[in-house]
């Protein structure tokens, strides 16, 4: 396989997930706080699969391949729980790999949104934007082992992962719409660009730079944490 050519295709992103479509590749080990619906791949890891359609769960360590073209479905786990995931997948299974882009992007869109108590959800924000997870208990009068915990039984994956993910998504984000990576990294919490490409590979499994080549666009208003 052209390693080069890896990873490269569509992309859509909005808060509540986002979705690929195009020359798939390799990743290395990763896990992240989504579930993941792949096309056109093959997972190892402990994953659901039927009729051409994978389905992996928020926290999962897994690893990717793929030949050629492929269509990947993240739904992020702080909007989408496990039975809205699960609809989905099994709309999808047998579509196989060159589903309509647009018409997929609209069903993720539609997606049923979890339901989270709101003090939970107040300081699951906090902690997203940059609070310590201190601060971000007080905000739910809750301790921190007790914030900590409601988030893992909630998500599946602790704060630490789901505040990463945000913020990796943001660099990435900015980066594909003209920033530095340098810039991008700073703007999204990141110490610098080499902290952005260890959280990618530990989070995507892949470098940042490999998305950024892609066509991207964006759906609803874009969450960017400070």
């Amino acid at each position: 396989m052209n390693e080069a050519a890896a990873w490269v295709g569509r992309i859509w992103r909005a808060p509540i997930g986002a979705v690929f479509q195009g020359r798939g590749g390799p990743t290395s080990a990763h896990a992240h706080p989504a579930f993941k619906i792949g096309l056109g791949v093959d997972v190892r890891g402990d994953v659901r699969a039927a009729g051409g359609c994978s389905l992996v769960a928020p926290g999962q360590r897994h690893i990717v391949t793929a030949e050629s073209t492929v269509t990947l479905v993240y739904l992020d786990a702080r909007f989408v729980d496990q039975a809205g995931a699960s609809r989905l997948a099994e709309q999808l299974v047998g579509a196989g790999a060159r589903v309509d882009f647009d018409a997929l992007c609209e069903d993720v869109a539609r997606v049923r949104r979890r339901r989270m108590g709101a003090k939970l959800e107040a300081m699951l924000d906090t902690f997203v934007c940059g609070a310590s997870r201190d601060e971000a208990s007080t905000v739910g009068q809750r301790s921190t082992s007790t914030f900590t915990h409601a988030v893992t039984n909630e998500l599946g994956v602790a704060p630490r992962m789901v505040r990463s993910w945000a913020r990796m998504l943001a660099a990435v984000d900015a980066v594909a719409t003209g920033q530095t990576i340098t810039t991008a990294a700073h703007e999204a919490g990141f110490s610098d660009a080499a902290h952005l490409w260890r959280q990618s590979r530990a989070l995507l499994g892949i470098a940042p730079s490999r998305l950024v080549r892609s066509r991207w666009s964006f759906g609803g208003d874009r969450a960017s944490p400070s």
